[in-house]
């Protein structure tokens, strides 16, 4: 093991899961919303048929708070049990 403290574990497991859905979040909210029924009607101009760029980035990050919250906990736990979990004798 490691020179590593479980807290300095703890905490860059925490800033991962922090980093990781700040970046995925917004591009899984424009996934959604092009692959939505409603794009068309939503995220274009119906008279030049171009996409209405503000639209469909304005709150890319609304609800990201509740996210993070979530998967927080876990993201932080789960290097910690690892690092501390005994090596697999069965693997070379």
């Amino acid at each position: 093991m490691s020179g590593n403290t479980n807290t300095d574990i703890l905490l860059a497991g925490a800033i991962a899961a922090f980093t990781v859905d700040l970046l995925v979040y917004p591009l899984d909210t424009l996934k959604t919303r092009i692959q939505s029924p409603d794009y068309t009607r939503l995220y274009t101009n119906a008279a030049t048929k171009a996409i209405n760029k503000p639209a469909l980035f304005r709150g890319l990050y609304q609800g990201v708070g509740s996210v993070i919250i979530a998967t927080l906990p876990s993201c932080t736990v789960q290097p910690a049990t690892a690092s501390t979990a005994p090596p697999n004798p069965t693997q070379p």
